[in-house]
């Protein structure tokens, strides 16, 4: 928790620290102006209330006075009523003598109040007529032994003063003495009094509010400044404003100074060190124009040779330009001849990967006749089992029809003994014998077909077993000439590569050549013109001696202007 209250102090400090200057005094202004606002309102009301108090208390007075038995029995009798410049004073009830003590619409709720709460012993009220404040006090009246002879007995009996009799009996509420007084409270000069006090104070306050706070933000930090400024007026940069623990304007002003003497300093030390190196670049001015001088008059000799020597290099330098043009036109026939196979490489590749495409397909077509031609064999011997079962079935047949023809033999004899009784049957076993003779003749021809069938069947599967031998043998030789068309492509697309190369190759030997050619033409150029120039440097070599001759003495001046100017820079201080 501490920890905590730490750290929301700091940042509040931080936040202050942060504030500008108007906030700073407007911030400091609302407490007072709160206070005067709050010493304005409440100030009257406080005497206010101590006027009610005190009426309050006089009213106690009063009542105490008017309770007495013997005087409220004497005013009671004559009906004369206590006179009072501020108080005004009635013995009010439900039922009275007098209609001056009649009770008003305050009166009754008051008696209301004290006959319904018999342990109220009085009962007081601020109220408002025609916006004047009045105190209302009552204090309550009960029967005694000495008012039972005007107010007891029997109701409507006559009292020794004439006046009917109310019937009350002892210690029964009678009614209440009233008391009324307006509360002045201070006059208007008070108020006014109080409020110019207030304000007065308030202003004072904040007159001395305004004086610290101008003192501590704005005073004290212009003094430091002002010191500041008396040092820079005597050349003394050493010193600079204290760091001002705000980032207010005055902050901001403080940084601002202090970074405009960090830059004088700079500028002066700037000053001091450049006005050394002039004074030592002056110096040795001199000497090296001299020495310039002297270098220029071999300068010119040189040059004149340079012009000699330029005239002959531009006479290789054309010799030059004549071979490369040469070469130039050599590179661009190459060139020509290397996209012609650069073109004639592309096609090859295309061939060669249209022919690889084309036996992957021939591959695939193989292997779809040899997965035939095995689905063709199977069907094949299929048939022939059925084939040979159909034989089987043939020889079986043959015995039947060859056992019928002997039983029908048999019974063809038997009729025979039996004479005219078995001619009937005789002619039905003749009938059952040529029937078995057909059907043996049948299942002989079907044996002899199913012969030729199985042979052929047998026939047919061996050129099926041949022709899948012979299929996958296909297969195999596509494979290897797949395997030898995947080579040539990957052997042509490397040449296409190759010849791509060259082409590019070229192209840049040709940009190349071209540009040298150009180049050197510049250089012929530049040498002539380096041959004119340099004759014409020859000449301005001498005008230079000359003018070298003029900046000796203008250096020796410039010695002397860098020693003054050495000398002010020295009076500023800026060491620490």
């Amino acid at each position: 928790m501490e920890r905590y209250r730490d750290a929301g102090e700091d940042s509040n400090l931080d936040f202050y620290k942060r504030m500008k200057l108007a906030p700073k005094f407007i911030l400091a202004m609302i407490p007072l102006l709160v206070l005067m606002a709050v010493a304005i309102t409440m100030v009257p009301s406080f005497f206010v209330n101590i006027a009610e108090r005190k009426l309050i208390e006089e009213s106690k007075e009063i009542v105490e006075q008017q309770a007495d038995l013997d005087l409220f029995v004497a005013e009671h009798v004559t009906g004369k009523r206590p006179q009072d410049d501020l108080f005004t004073i009635k013995y009010t009830s439900e039922q009275v003598r007098n209609n001056h003590d009649l009770p008003d619409e305050w009166e009754r709720k008051m008696l209301q109040t004290l006959q319904s709460n018999a342990n109220l012993s009085e009962y007081y009220e601020l109220v408002s007529v025609q916006g004047f404040p009045i105190l209302r006090y009552a204090k309550p009246l009960y029967i005694e032994e000495v008012c039972l002879p005007c107010h007891g007995g029997t109701p409507g009996e006559i009292d020794p003063f004439g006046h009917v009799k109310e019937g009350y009996k002892l210690g029964e509420f009678r009614g209440a003495i009233s008391v009324t007084a307006p509360v002045e409270g201070l006059s208007k000069q008070e108020e006014a009094l109080i409020t110019w006090s207030v304000t007065f104070i308030t202003v004072l306050l904040t007159s001395l509010i305004m004086f610290f706070l101008v003192q501590k933000f704005i005073i004290v930090p212009l003094n430091s400044i002002s010191q500041v400024v008396q040092n820079m007026a005597q050349c003394d940069l050493r010193m600079k404003a204290p760091e001002h623990a705000y980032e207010d304007e005055m902050g901001s002003m403080n940084q601002c100074f202090n970074a405009m003497v960090d830059e004088q300093v700079k500028i002066v030390s700037t000053v001091s060190d450049a006005s050394n190196r002039l004074a030592t670049a002056s110096a040795g001015m001199a000497q090296s124009i001299e020495q310039f001088s002297m270098a220029a008059v071999d300068m010119a000799g040189r040059v004149q040779q340079v012009a000699d020597d330029t005239g002959q290099g531009n006479q290789s330098v054309d010799e030059a330009v004549q071979v490369l043009n040469k070469l130039s036109t050599l590179v661009e026939k190459t060139q020509q001849e290397a996209s012609s196979a650069s073109a004639r490489s592309q096609a090859t590749l295309v061939a060669a990967l249209s022919g690889k495409e084309t036996v992957q397909e021939t591959v695939t077509r193989m292997v779809e006749i040899k997965e035939k031609t095995i689905e063709t064999e199977k069907l094949i011997a299929t048939l022939d089992n059925y084939s040979k079962q159909i034989g089987v079935i043939t020889d079986t047949i043959t015995a039947i029809a060859n056992q019928t023809n002997l039983l029908a033999l048999n019974a063809a004899i038997e009729a025979a003994r039996a004479g005219e009784a078995g001619r009937g049957f005789a002619v039905v076993a003749d009938e059952v014998r040529k029937l078995a003779e057909q059907s043996n003749e049948g299942a002989g021809e079907v044996a002899t077909l199913i012969k030729k069938i199985a042979l052929s069947t047998s026939e047919a599967v061996q050129a099926m077993q041949d022709n899948r031998l012979k299929a996958e043998e296909g297969v195999s030789v596509v494979n290897r000439a797949g395997e030898s068309l995947e080579k040539i492509h990957d052997a042509v697309e490397k040449t296409v590569r190759d010849v791509e190369e060259i082409v590019r190759i070229t192209d840049e030997s040709t940009h190349t050549s071209n540009e040298i050619v150009e180049l050197i033409q510049q250089v012929s150029k530049v040498m002539e013109n380096t041959a004119s120039n340099a004759e014409q440097v020859a000449a301005a070599t001498e005008e230079t001696t000359a003018l070298m001759q003029s900046l000796s003495s203008g250096a020796e001046s410039v010695s002397v202007l860098a020693l003054e100017l050495k000398s002010t820079v020295n009076v500023f201080k800026v060491g620490k």
